[in-house]
């Protein structure tokens, strides 16, 4: 299913050193994939196959303070297009398609909105959105709702927060899974019941804290705080696709998208959640992208 040799790390201009691995087919079209939280490039695992049966190359990256990505002090989420343009250059690829999953989104959006040009074709699966006062969060589990509303409000416990979750992570990993689907619906906690897809999704939340908790407590903050560009400004396309009985990164999100990206095409799944809509649908998703 996957060999740790296809685990890589390239060393950026500024010293850091940024890890991804290089799945699917590897003469096939490229798609950089940016993985949820808490997570890591192993998170990809889950569509090794499908990529191969494609012919996409899924290339999955590693944010700074995660897995093998070298930290990157008071980064913002307009670094991150930087690091992806940089890693495309040195691995020869002009351009490329992208895909951001739950936590992985807002810097799919980065990157659409910093380097369209390198973009062939983009897309948000349950991805998380800018918090803004309009947003009905209701339906959003309390762990989720109390993790942005600290990153937003006091980061400093965002970093303590997060230093006792990473414990618990690499203790009890099966309980932060639980935890995860919460009072997630009956789709998502079946998608968890799938023995191989389940275990992707424990080692890639252990491999995001290889190096400590820093990695996961930027993401968090940065995920509570200004984007640093309006989605209006996006000015290419984008697809998004979201499950409306997510309760973690409820709908609203994907709506939010489609109300402000100027060309934005949105799929909604009445009966997916946000787990079970990447098992079932991965495929839709990759041939989407890589028809444009």
């Amino acid at each position: 299913m996957y060999n740790e040799k296809v685990s890589k790390t390239l060393y950026l201009r500024d010293g850091r050193q940024l890890g991804f691995s290089d799945l699917g087919d590897p003469s096939g079209v490229p798609l950089f994939y940016f993985h949820g939280f808490p997570s890591s490039r192993l998170e990809a695992i889950a569509a090794n196959n499908i990529a191969a049966e494609l012919n996409v190359r899924l290339i999955a990256v590693d944010r700074p303070g995660i897995g093998l990505s070298d930290t990157k002090p008071q980064r913002t989420l307009l670094d991150w297009p930087d690091d992806v343009q940089e890693l495309a250059d040195a691995l020869q690829i002009d351009q490329f398609s992208a895909l951001g999953i739950s936590g992985g989104g807002p810097y799919l959006m980065a990157c659409a909105y910093k380097i369209p040009q390198r973009l062939i074709s983009c897309g948000s699966v349950c991805g998380l959105g800018p918090l803004s006062a309009s947003l009905d969060l209701g339906g959003m589990s309390f762990v989720n709702r109390m993790g942005l509303t600290l990153s937003k409000k006091s980061p400093w416990i965002t970093s303590v927060l997060m230093a006792g979750i990473s414990s618990l992570i690499n203790l009890y990993p099966e309980m932060i899974i639980q935890l995860m689907a919460g009072n997630a619906p009956e789709c998502d906690k079946n998608a968890l019941k799938d023995e191989t897809f389940n275990t992707i999704m424990i080692k890639a939340a252990q491999e995001s804290l290889r190096t400590g908790s820093a990695g996961l407590s930027q993401d968090l903050i940065i995920y509570g705080n200004e984007w640093g560009f309006d989605l209006s400004d996006i000015h290419i396309p984008v697809n998004v696709w979201h499950g409306e009985m997510d309760t973690t990164l409820p709908v609203c999100f994907g709506k939010q998208f489609e109300e402000k990206i100027p060309d934005c095409t949105a799929t909604y799944y009445s009966n997916e959640g946000h787990i079970s809509i990447v098992p079932n649908h991965f495929s839709d998703f990759i041939e989407t992208l890589i028809a444009n």
